[in-house]
């Protein structure tokens, strides 16, 4: 097993533990603790993912199912086609 899995699988066991004790309700000050710094770093990686635009396909979704509800969207693969066909059509200079 590789080192990568192994910390993965320990990550995982913790998150479960962790889920566990929350929802049991026994939670000592050093569970409110981890509870409070799993809720910290879950944030972290939402913002990281919406300034690198790694949550663009989920956000588009979001506004395809609010504002066009009877259209198919398009597929992960189409869908950044097109943003990269945006982002480099055209003027890409300032002056």
């Amino acid at each position: 097993m590789s080192s990568f899995s192994t910390r993965s699988a320990a990550a995982h066991r913790w998150i479960v533990t962790a889920i566990g004790w929350i929802s049991q309700g026994r939670r000592s000050l050093e569970q409110r603790g981890f509870a409070t710094v799993f809720r910290w770093i879950a944030a972290g990686w939402r913002y990281l993912r919406t300034v690198s635009g790694d949550d663009a396909y989920e956000r588009y979704l979001a506004h395809h199912a609010a504002a066009h509800a009877g259209e198919t969207p398009m597929s992960r693969k189409d869908y950044f086609a097109e943003r990269q066909r945006q982002k480099w059509s055209g003027v890409t200079r300032c002056c």
